[in-house]
């Protein structure tokens, strides 16, 4: 959502492009942050002397310097580019959806249809809708 209203504030309306390079680049976020700590618990789990945790990370970080708690980046940034396709293809069918709800809801509050504003009638989705909706683009997706 941070890069989404950055992307929004500057661009404008987000479109399939745009949300697979936000999605992209909040996955790529997401590797950078979590490798590092999935790097250590990894060590602390195999290693044959036990140590805590920051004894540990340092002799993570003498061995084999920084790269230690980075590695298999390449290959995680590479499986984010599914999570990066499910979502792109969630936005479109959840904003699809929300279109013809919206349309319905409009239409049943009597609202002139060809003067409505896109904002004017709000239906969100359902806990079960987004659920539903989540289930078809992972398997789109995937």
């Amino acid at each position: 959502e941070f890069f989404r209203s950055i992307y929004q504030s500057k661009v404008g309306r987000v479109g399939y492009r745009g949300n697979m390079v936000l999605a992209t680049c909040a996955g790529a976020c997401m590797q950078l942050t979590t490798l590092p700590l999935q790097n250590h618990s990894t060590r602390m789990q195999t290693q044959t002397e036990k140590r805590g945790n920051w004894a540990t990370a340092v002799v993570m970080y003498r061995e084999e310097g920084l790269g230690a708690f980075y590695k298999g980046l390449l290959p995680c940034l590479l499986l984010s580019l599914n999570a990066t396709i499910q979502d792109t293809i969630f936005e479109g069918i959840k904003d699809a959806w929300l279109k013809r709800q919206n349309l319905s809801a409009a239409a049943k509050a009597g609202v002139d249809l060809a003067k409505m504003k896109l904002r004017e009638v709000q239906v969100g989705l359902s806990a079960a809708q987004a659920f539903w909706l989540g289930l078809i683009s992972k398997l789109i997706a995937s």
